[in-house]
């Protein structure tokens, strides 16, 4: 479930940059909350797009797909992983 922008950005530290002004904080505030909006809506469709692509594929080559993305993954997303089984 999405979070206002303000659950998650200390407003104190960024009245330091904007000098407090109102018009500036909702502007930025805005820009967070439509970048967000936008990276939620490239998840939805990349999450789409990748079930379809492996609800054509054969087991085993879902199998390797599944192989080579967790091959992919950052060294501490492994380790975070192997450490969890």
């Amino acid at each position: 479930m999405a979070q206002p922008a303000t659950a998650v950005i200390d407003l104190d530290h960024l009245a330091r940059y904007t000098g407090g002004d109102k018009a500036i904080n909702a502007e930025v505030m805005r820009l967070f909350d439509e970048a967000s909006e936008k990276r939620r809506e490239f998840q939805r469709e990349a999450t789409t797009q990748t079930l379809n692509l492996l609800a054509i594929l054969s087991p085993a080559q879902r199998a390797k797909f599944v192989a080579m993305v967790r091959e992919r993954r950052p060294l501490w997303l492994r380790q975070h992983s192997a450490a969890q089984h």
